[in-house]
């Protein structure tokens, strides 16, 4: 599974799993992502077939569900709740994910709430 942590995640951590052997990603270390609207966070997400990592679940999921409706699809959706912020967690929680769900289509327009 690869991963593109939305813009509230710093590239680092993004370095860490990188260095753990997940393909991750992050706007924030990403030049033509930073600023992108979430509609087009998604859509470069799908293109690079990466399930997105986000706190803003209002925004995702709505997009998410409507992408899946129409018939576009996502790579799926990884919600983390606004007060797990602690980095060791996260790090470790994402890389048993992406371990757990090595088929790239694994999560595949599903949301997977943390």
């Amino acid at each position: 599974m690869r991963l593109l942590l939305d813009a509230m995640y710093a590239a680092r951590i993004a370095a860490i799993l990188s260095d753990r052997g997940v393909d991750a990603a992050a706007i924030d270390g990403v030049r033509d992502l930073v600023g992108l609207a979430d509609d087009a966070v998604l859509d470069r997400a799908r293109a690079e077939e990466r399930a997105v990592v986000t706190e803003n679940h209002a925004d995702f999921c709505r997009i998410g569900r409507t992408a899946v409706a129409d018939g576009r699809g996502h790579h799926g959706l990884v919600l983390v709740p606004a007060h797990r912020r602690e980095i060791g967690w996260l790090v470790r929680t994402l890389e048993r994910i992406a371990k757990d769900h090595v088929d790239g289509d694994a999560l595949r327009d599903r949301e997977l709430w943390l």
